[in-house]
């Protein structure tokens, strides 16, 4: 009988396997591994998301949105649900059909959508982007706009260097609108939201919550100079970092003071002899101030309102210890409420409510407040309706003052004066005598001089006289046209138009800043 031995006996199962096809020729080889199936990237499963028109929205104001899901196949998907990131940046509708910003800069959402599939959505949020400078009292005799594509004009009487712009050394006035600049070489400030102006002193909001300033910014800007020639960023409390996170501007009416509204509701001030960079300012347990949503201040008074529409309300004397602050009231001692908007100089004040009334109170030296029941020269310090016959003005969306006279807009677009009317502040044409005054108010006349201005959005005073920016990016203005103010001829003479006239870019030609759909919500 034939043996095996163990090796032979392997050696012959080896050989059997692989003559059947099952084997290798190695003993240690093991079975090969099949590589993974790859699916073609059309079956990837993934979800995108688009927020259809601008992804700008304006600071605390809602915007009805409309959020668009496609997927890998660019197949539209139906939104599901939408949830904030961070509700103290962005609150969202569930839907995304409406949004509002409460932080400036990037804040994000998810989204997801009816395939349980999800993915990021991000929004910028950028404050109010306006038109006409925000109104200092009147007290300015010199004009800045900004324009639909982020830059500032300016143009008038050049005080301590205020118009910033080329050769703001040397001129004494401008008549047509020149871009305000950043250095010798001429490069022009962009990317600019608001603007507002003293006498002296330009400031303007860029769409990052910066702030640049220009005239004399008493050391408050990054050159810590008290007059500049060009436009420079306004620096933060350390005086070492750009001030940031700014919504809205407001200026004095004399002197270089100004506030600015933060992202998160408190009020800062600066350009003062006491604030030379910005400071908070605070309550009477010297807490900032805060839940606030619109400013004002002439140089002997600062105003907030908070989120309930009251007014806060304290003195801006240097030589004070402490400014205690108050709200401000009715004749019958409560509180006023609904208040939106705030515009303010050294005689009197407007408050602008969201039932479309207007309250006044200060001085009526020159029946600005608006009621002819008030005693000439009377002096009140409560808040007051603004009458139309028996009854408070109402249907109003924009308020102005000048150093003695008011003006109200309303939501049809045309234009209410009272008060002084030495030089045509009234814009109520040439059948009315120069130097009369009026406690009522009376419509702004068309450019023609006859019948009423019309499709008016916005609406700012300068110091004697007004402009109205129109639906179509045009600017006219009324009153006195010292320095060109106006853009007309006889810069330096006395010429005085009690009608609205049309502001130009160059002689004969203009100006068009930009259609109003290009800006935001005007109130």
């Amino acid at each position: 009988m034939r043996t095996f031995t163990k090796t032979t006996l392997v050696i012959a199962v080896a050989s059997l396997l692989t003559a059947c096809g099952g084997g290798s020729d190695s003993s240690t080889s093991q079975p090969e591994t099949q590589p993974p199936v790859v699916l073609p990237p059309s079956s990837q499963q993934t979800l995108s998301a688009t927020l259809i028109g601008s992804d700008m929205l304006t600071w605390e104001q809602l915007k009805t949105t409309n959020v668009q899901l496609l997927d890998q196949n660019n197949d539209v998907v139906e939104v599901a649900k939408c949830v904030s990131n961070d509700n103290v940046r962005l609150t969202v509708a569930a839907d995304c059909s409406a949004m509002t910003v409460h932080r400036l800069g990037q804040s994000t959402l998810t989204v997801t959508g009816a395939n349980n599939l999800t993915t990021k959505l991000t929004v910028n949020g950028v404050p109010t982007n306006s038109p006409l400078a925000v109104s200092s009292g009147g007290n300015n005799d010199a004009n800045r706009i900004v324009t639909a594509n982020g830059q500032v004009l300016t143009w008038g009487t050049n005080y301590g260097s205020q118009l910033g712009t080329v050769g703001a050394d040397k001129l004494e006035y401008l008549q047509y609108p020149e871009a305000v600049i950043t250095n010798a070489q001429g490069d022009k400030l962009t990317n600019i939201y608001q603007v507002a102006h003293s006498k002296s002193t330009g400031y303007a909001l860029t769409n990052q919550g910066t702030v640049y300033g220009w005239g004399y910014v008493y050391r408050s800007t990054v050159s810590s100079q008290s007059n500049v020639l060009f436009a420079e960023p306004v620096q933060d409390a350390t005086g070492r970092s750009p001030l940031t996170n700014i919504v809205r501007l407001a200026s004095a009416s004399i002197g270089e003071q100004v506030m600015g509204l933060t992202d998160d509701g408190r009020v800062m001030r600066w350009g003062s002899s006491d604030a030379n960079n910005p400071q908070f300012e605070v309550d009477n347990n010297g807490e900032p101030l805060k839940d606030i949503v619109a400013i004002a201040l002439n140089y002997k008074m600062a105003y907030a309102v908070n989120k309930q529409g009251q007014v806060y309300q304290w003195d801006l004397d240097p030589n004070a210890d402490i400014h205690p602050v108050s709200l401000v009231k009715d004749k019958s001692g409560n509180p006023i409420t609904d208040v939106t908007k705030i515009v303010t100089n050294a005689q009197h004040t407007l408050a602008l409510t969201e039932t479309g009334k207007i309250y006044a109170w200060g001085t009526n030296n020159q029946l600005q407040l608006g009621d002819p029941d008030l005693a000439d020269n009377a002096v009140i310090n409560y808040a007051n309706y603004v009458k139309l016959g028996n009854s408070p003005l109402d249907n109003i969306k924009d308020i102005a003052t000048n150093f003695s006279s008011s003006y109200a807009l309303t939501r049809s677009g045309n234009v209410y004066a009272w008060g002084f009317n030495a030089s045509g502040e009234l814009g109520d044409g040439v059948n009315n005598p120069a130097g009369d005054r009026n406690a009522v108010p009376g419509l702004v006349v068309s450019e023609s001089g006859q019948g009423k201005l019309s499709n008016v959005v916005a609406i700012t005073g300068m110091e004697s006289g007004a402009l109205a920016y129109k639906s179509n990016g045009t600017i006219v203005g009324w009153g006195r046209n010292w320095h060109g103010v106006l853009t007309q001829d006889n810069p330096v003479g006395v010429d005085e138009y009690p009608y609205p006239v049309l502001i130009q870019q160059s002689k004969g030609n203009t100006l068009n800043i930009g259609n109003s759909s290009e800006f935001t919500k005007l109130n």
